[in-house]
């Protein structure tokens, strides 16, 4: 049911369920003291809000006698024990529960065809891997098959085995060939 509220009613729901009197159960605020307290800014917003709270059963509102020109803050109870309340969250509980089952279901269906179609969840080629050379065409690696056992070592590239990405580079493996920034960043580029 939280998920469901919105984030004013969220927020205003919290205030008043901390704010309340511990022998009465009441929370007596104005909407001054909601806005500052739940951080809604807008008095339209804690209105809607506190209108919606009170449809859901979740708060019960007693309105502050008018005195003259002025009113009494309004007393909130919070009550989340109200049966009609529990109605309410065990029908979105239901809700949620079947939403779940069927999209678990659809994940099971597509799994298995994706498993039905290649043997496997892996896709059977290796991406093709594309270096820019330095005549401005493209060479490199070129989808290596499993038997070539085809190595980008004339790249200046580790193969396979090589390198792991989560390890550092052995210090013998590792090659920086800085002649060609130089050339793109012009003379007196430092590197």
């Amino acid at each position: 049911m939280f998920g469901q509220l919105s984030p004013a009613e969220r927020s205003i729901l919290v205030a008043l369920r901390m704010f309340r009197d511990s022998e009465s159960a009441l929370t007596r605020l104005s909407y001054g003291a909601i806005m500052r307290y739940s951080g809604v800014r807008s008095r339209a917003n804690v209105s809607a809000a506190l209108a919606h709270l009170q449809r859901l059963h979740a708060i019960k509102i007693s309105r502050g006698a008018r005195i003259g020109l002025v009113r009494e803050c309004s007393a909130y109870r919070v009550t989340l024990d109200d049966p009609k309340f529990l109605a309410a969250c065990d029908e979105i509980f239901r809700a949620s529960r079947q939403e779940i089952a069927a999209e678990r279901e659809y994940r099971k269906r597509i799994r298995s065809a994706r498993q039905g179609l290649t043997g496997d969840s892996r896709p059977k080629t290796r991406p093709r891997l594309d270096i820019p050379s330095s005549q401005g065409g493209i060479s490199g690696c070129l989808e290596p098959t499993p038997t070539a056992g085809a190595s980008c070592e004339g790249l200046n590239l580790s193969s396979h085995g090589e390198l792991m990405s989560n390890l550092s580079v052995p210090i013998g493996n590792l090659e920086i060939n800085s002649s060609a920034w130089r050339k793109q960043d012009g003379p007196g580029a430092t590197v």
